[in-house]
């Protein structure tokens, strides 16, 4: 799990204040027309979209990063195979082309010349 350095608590403190005024200042507005500004300040507080972002952030920071899985095309093939350029799988090199010379990937099905072939 990821500490929180102080200028990030700094910065979440900074934000929720600049939030709390804001819903301060809607519910003060709203006491001007004749309306109930804590009612207005809760509606402001709850049903805005700022808390989930706050929320999210949060659980985001608690939860640990997780590393993507390399894909199996990216990975080294042993000697004497090739890779198919459609689907990334292993073509082996004892596979014999068709009769027009072209080779067929066996999973993909794909035609394959032989300058494709890696």
């Amino acid at each position: 799990m990821a500490e929180m350095t102080n200028l990030q608590w700094v910065l979440i403190v900074a934000a929720a204040v600049l939030y709390l005024l804001t819903c301060l200042r809607v519910a003060m507005s709203f006491r001007r027309i004749g309306r109930s500004p804590i009612l207005w300040f809760l509606i402001t507080l709850f049903f805005t979209a700022i808390p989930p972002a706050i929320y999210m952030s949060y659980l985001r920071l608690r939860t640990p990063a997780r590393r993507p899985r390399p894909a199996e095309r990216v990975k080294a093939g042993p000697a004497g195979v090739r890779r198919c350029p459609h689907c990334g799988k292993i073509i082996p090199r004892d596979r014999a082309p068709g009769p027009d010379g072209i080779f067929t990937c066996p999973d993909c099905k794909q035609a394959i010349h032989e300058d494709q072939l890696a």
